[in-house]
Order: structure tokens, then sequence, then C-alpha cells
């Protein structure tokens, strides 16, 4: 896409991260049901929801939304950052994901 290829405006690219947000959002909501562990009880799942949402519209506005390169390149490298943080968040059951380690 950032390329600007004409193969970024087949129906499949379109129709794909659509999808996979959903599914991902689908999963995470379907994970904390079945191991009871909701975000008003467990702050970390609260984070890693929100990040998760912050990481969709990330995503929105780096595929959609963004009508000059450089907005899509910000919006791609927060949306790769997210995941990352989304990552250190689930690994360390902590609000905080690998920040906690530098403030613990």
């Amino acid at each position: 896409m950032m390329k600007k290829t004409d193969l970024y405006r087949h129906r499949v690219f379109r129709i794909i991260p659509p999808l996979i947000d959903t599914l991902l959002l689908a999963s995470g909501i379907t994970l904390m049901v079945i191991l009871e562990q909701y975000p008003t009880t467990q702050a970390w799942i609260a984070v890693k929801l929100g990040a998760l949402i912050v990481y969709i519209i990330l995503g929105v506005i780096a595929l959609n939304r963004a009508n000059n390169y450089r907005l899509q390149l910000i919006s791609f490298i927060a949306a790769i950052s997210t995941i990352a943080f989304m990552y250190s968040v689930a690994r360390a059951h902590h609000p905080l994901g690998i920040f906690y380690l530098l403030v613990n």
C-alpha cells in the first residue's frame, strides 16, 4: 500500500484487514469470557483490549484514511509499537507491560 501499487486496490486486500481486526477483537473478548478474567477485575486485560482498539484505529488510518505518505508511515509505526506493547502486557500480566520492569 505504501508503494502505491495497484495490487493494493484488489478486493481481497480491502476485505481481509477488517476481517482480521474483527477476529482479533472477538478472540480477545472470547478469551476474557472463557478465562473469567474481566477488565473490571484484571486491569491488564482492560489495557490490552484498549490497546487492541487503538491498534485497529491506527491500522484504519494507515491503510485507508491517511492521504499522505508521512501520516501512513507514522500510523504504521505506531500500530507496530502498539502490538509490541500488547505483547508485553500479555507476558507481564501487568498494565504497564514492559514499562513495569523500568519502574520496578
